[in-house]
């Protein structure tokens, strides 16, 4: 009968660890400004065609027009998927193909 409540004890600490550690990586302030910022640049560059062709014009060597076009697909992305994405890990999940945080 100790032993049970041992066994039941210890599954209670590591649920309630397993639990604190995810309400802190689900709500860190720090990852939620950075999924707002990621959002706001995805609109700023939706609402503006011209800034990719601008960057992409600008681009002198091939290494920095595949990084524009991979830049503004991932941006694209973040637009499609604004309503799912609420953490770093959603940006990750949905629009890591592109550009990996």
């Amino acid at each position: 009968m100790k032993k049970q409540n041992l066994y039941i004890l210890f599954f209670i600490f590591i649920l309630l660890i397993f639990s604190i550690y995810l309400f802190n990586f689900a709500y860190d302030p720090a990852d939620q400004d950075f999924v707002i910022l990621i959002k706001e640049m995805a609109v700023k560059n939706q609402n503006n065609p011209n800034l990719f062709l601008e960057v992409y014009n600008n681009a002198t060597t091939e290494e920095e027009k595949v990084k524009a076009v991979l830049t503004n697909k991932f941006y694209q992305c973040v637009s499609n998927y604004s309503d799912q994405i609420k953490t770093k890990t959603d940006v990750n999940l949905y629009c890591g193909n592109y550009i990996k945080f």
